[in-house]
């Protein structure tokens, strides 16, 4: 009689769920040799821009940036990407514009839809169907993206504040202990001459 059970030899297999619902599923993105080159440019367009636009925000640097935005759409539209992928993109860029448009510039509001921005490139990258070693490089050029913008907080500066109020007098403190006696004085001028004594 055999010591083991060949029931316990077996296993039950793995079990992958099919439903969609449960396992989220981003298909790849194919793209073209001359979409991966215009990625690039962009990608280096914004890495030269943006120091320049957080020293400087002129208005030639706010147009500059606008109109890399405006190719970056035009690339994200003419990606064979679904639909909800390229409108969150979409929807990225065209905050920024409003935010670059308003007359004054707000630094801090540019920043964080930059940053936005930038997660959003590297999310789409990981989803282009290429080959490893240009995947490699296209996220090197991201991450010295990404590195010139946090090296650009730099100029991140608000306005000085007001003045804050004056403080309470502080309390009298205890008194000092008594000084030392000071040197003898130099001696005073004789007096007058008193009257004359009664006779």
């Amino acid at each position: 009689m055999s010591r083991y059970n060949d029931n316990q030899n077996k296993f039950s297999k793995p079990c992958f769920p099919s439903s969609a619902g449960r396992i989220p599923n981003t298909p790849s993105i194919p793209i073209t040799k001359a979409q991966l080159r215009t990625f690039r440019a962009i990608i280096i367009d914004l890495t030269k821009i943006i120091p320049k636009l957080f020293a400087n925000p002129s208005p030639q640097n706010i147009e500059d940036l606008i109109d890399t935005l405006n190719l970056l759409s035009k690339f994200i539209c003419s990606l064979d990407a679904t639909s909800s992928l390229k409108a969150q993109g979409l929807a990225i860029i065209k905050n920024l514009i409003t935010i670059l448009r308003n007359p004054t510039f707000v630094a801090s509001a540019v920043f964080i839809e930059l940053q936005n921005l930038i997660n959003y490139l590297l999310y789409i990258t990981k989803l282009f169907r290429i080959d490893p070693c240009t995947l490699q490089e296209l996220l090197k050029l991201i991450a010295a993206l990404q590195t010139a913008l946090v090296n650009s907080a730099s100029f991140i500066q608000g306005p000085t504040g007001p003045t804050g109020p004056a403080g309470a007098t502080g309390a009298t403190g205890p008194r000092g202990n008594t000084g030392a006696t000071g040197p003898q004085g130099p001696q005073g001028n004789t007096g007058a001459q008193g009257p004359a004594g009664a006779t």
